[in-house]
């Protein structure tokens, strides 16, 4: 076969195109939308497997093409170099390949929103939100499908290795049509997207739905009517604007009681998470704190497992329950009140809180 001649750029040229490249795509949900994207430099900690989900080093990134199939060239060097694959060029030199990677290393790898103002013609789903409604536009990544086509080839090429006998479909592929005549015009790679997986939906596993939303959320601890019921008490007895011996101790009681909830629901969800460790990610024996996620408050954390908690934590979960304690929203003759707490409420809360769990 023979090969393509290797194609002169100047430097600003390549870090023009480099500045360009994105992991997610405009142009491959609607071909006749501007081009644009989004290019990815984090990865969320989340049991999913997704573009979002993933390390971004390790998802191919894509061309936008905004000077259309005619500035492709430049983008297919590029990412031969990038990816080690020169086999297909010949005539380029040492020092452009190491010219390009430099390039590529420092103007494609931080996170950029290329996409402007989403355009009309794509596709858009609204979600209700706190505040009001939240507006998703979902985009396109061929860059990810190219590497999970790769990854599903290279499994199936080895199960067919392994019984000659048999022709192995491990995963349901439907073929769509992308980019119309010329499928270019929207990536280089776009030709990734037309053998889509598709799968099943999950059966609902509630038990392992529960598992997660511990390892990622934590636990609730201001759901318990004994909030309720304080902040009621609050109410009716004007302890808000008055104080004395007998009603301060019926309030410690009170806080005494939520106290002992907070960490009694904490002890359970640590319960939980133990009994139903074989489903969490990075779960290691010999360490406790892996039950949780690291990225889970440090709070929340030492309220799940109490090896991780010191006097810092005392001091941070005294004010965590303090405050969330006076942020209870309640309904009364159908309307909506706050607790209405001062500072040095909060404050006084806060100490029986923190001399409760000394």
């Amino acid at each position: 076969m023979a090969k393509s001649e290797w194609k002169q750029y100047t430097d600003d040229e390549y870090q023009l195109a480099c500045n360009e490249l994105i992991h997610l795509s405009a142009k491959q949900v609607n071909s006749n939308v501007e081009p644009g994207g989004v290019r990815l430099i984090h990865c969320i900690d989340l049991p999913y497997l997704a573009i979002s989900t993933c390390d971004p080093q390790g998802i191919l990134l894509e061309s936008q093409l905004k000077g259309g199939a005619a500035s492709a060239p430049i983008f297919k060097q590029i990412f031969a170099v990038t990816e080690n694959n020169l086999d297909d060029y010949e005539g380029f030199s040492e020092n452009e390949i190491k010219k390009i990677k430099e390039i590529f290393n420092l103007n494609s790898v931080s996170y950029a929103n290329l996409m402007g103002e989403p355009n009309s013609r794509l596709k858009q789903i609204i979600f209700p939100g706190v505040d009001g409604d939240v507006v998703l536009t979902p985009l396109h990544s061929s860059g990810f499908m190219t590497k999970i086509s790769k990854i599903h080839s290279e499994f199936i090429d080895a199960l067919n290795i392994k019984e000659k006998s048999k022709k192995f479909k491990v995963f349901n592929c439907v073929k769509m049509g992308y980019g119309g005549a010329n499928k270019i015009n929207i990536g280089i790679r776009s030709h990734s997207l037309c053998k889509p997986m598709y799968f099943k939906a999950p059966t609902e596993s509630n038990k392992l739905k529960k598992c997660f939303s511990l390892y990622y959320k934590g636990v609730n601890v201001f759901h318990s009517k004994l909030i309720s019921d304080y902040l009621d008490w609050l109410d009716s007895s004007g302890y808000k604007n008055k104080t004395n011996l007998e009603l301060r101790s019926i309030e410690e009681k009170f806080i005494q009681d939520i106290t002992k909830y907070a960490l009694s629901e904490g002890l359970s969800g640590l319960n939980y998470l133990k009994e139903h460790s074989k489903y969490l990610p990075n779960y290691i024996e010999s360490k406790p704190a892996t039950l949780v996620s690291d990225l889970l408050d440090f709070t929340m954390i030492g309220l799940i497992i109490p090896s991780e908690r010191n006097a810092n934590w005392r001091k941070s979960f005294s004010w965590f329950l303090a405050k969330g304690i006076s942020e209870v929203k309640r309904i009364k003759n159908n309307k909506e009140i706050n607790s209405g707490m001062q500072e040095n409420k909060i404050q006084s809360i806060r100490s029986i809180i923190e001399s409760e769990i000394l």
